[in-house]
């Protein structure tokens, strides 16, 4: 199977018209809520596409998993990578003891991911925290290449149906950095405590905040 997809930015009451337009025929099969922190390298929070340390703590309804990577990201140039999964009730100790490493600044996500059945399409939704705008992907499965262009055009004429004009990942990529770098998602340990942190954000790192 060959992958057709193409992305856009919508508003709520876009997805809203989807939803209600085709009620009788689209089904939600997969849901997922992830909480992400980014270790940012100082209180300046300026987004480094090359960090020496690149640090993820991320939550979801059943896991909870660190990610470091180190290394340069320069061509033939590998990467060194590690994962631990970890008890979601630990994430101050780690966040503390972190700290001590002096790793106080974090960019936060909050995501609900959502994918849609319709007919042949599949609609992938995300929403996140603090955003006006969500992400949709529309993709739709075709066998051969000489179908790819067909494909194309299932998508193309959903979107030019509802009015969405299609992004470019760069685009989509790019509204994501600016979403991840705002003043809202940004923390300061220096400036809050850890344990406050988390008892205000209990809901996210649970994963069970709905995001309208």
């Amino acid at each position: 199977m060959i992958e057709v997809e193409k992305k856009a930015l919508i508003n709520n009451n876009t997805w809203e018209k989807i939803i209600s337009d085709n009620k009788e025929d689209i089904r939600i099969f997969a849901e997922a809520k992830k909480l992400i922190l980014i270790k940012s390298d100082d209180s300046t929070f300026q987004l480094n596409k090359k960090p020496k340390i690149d640090l993820k703590l991320r939550t979801s309804k059943n896991d909870a998993l660190m990610t470091i990577k180190t290394g340069t990201w320069q061509l033939n140039s590998p990467r060194k990578e590690f994962e631990f999964h970890f008890d979601k009730k630990e994430i101050s100790s780690i966040l503390e003891i972190f700290k001590l490493f002096g790793y106080k600044y974090y960019f936060m996500m909050y995501i609900n991911k959502e994918k849609y059945l319709l007919k042949d399409l599949i609609i992938t939704i995300e929403k996140y925290k603090n955003a006006d705008q969500l992400i949709i992907s529309i993709e739709v499965l075709v066998d051969f290449e000489h179908e790819i262009s067909e494909g194309m055009k299932r998508v193309s004429d959903f979107l030019k149906e509802y009015g969405i004009a299609e992004k470019s990942q760069e685009e989509v990529t790019y509204y994501t950095n600016q979403l991840i770098s705002s003043e809202n998602n940004q923390i300061n340990f220096e400036k809050v405590e850890v344990a406050d942190w988390e008892k205000d954000s209990l809901k996210l790192i649970s994963c069970c905040e709905e995001i309208l």
